[in-house]
């Protein structure tokens, strides 16, 4: 017999498939000693792919931003990495 208090589980929300916007960006990891190692990864919708790995050491002047980027990894952990926000261009810099 059920519960009738228990809430009722409910699916996941369909997949946008027409939101090009991609879910995460590749994967995070952070080493013993802070280090990040981002595994970066696009698909274009040509079929491009590309692919790199990007080490940001806790002394790069990167790295506090890709950590709040990361929600404040911890030694160990690996999580994926969310997309970047766009940049602003200032027109009048191009």
């Amino acid at each position: 017999m059920s519960d009738p208090i228990a809430p009722k589980p409910t699916a996941a929300p369909p997949l946008d498939l027409d939101d090009e916007a991609p879910r995460d960006v590749g994967m995070a990891e952070m080493d013993k000693d802070g280090t990040l190692r981002l595994h970066l990864r696009t698909e274009l919708p040509d079929g491009t792919v590309g692919e790199a790995m990007l080490i940001v050491p806790p002394k790069d002047d990167r790295y506090p931003g890709m950590l709040a980027h990361l929600a404040g990894m911890k030694p160990g952990e690996q999580r994926p990495i969310p997309p970047f926000p766009e940049p602003v261009i200032d027109p009048d810099s191009v």
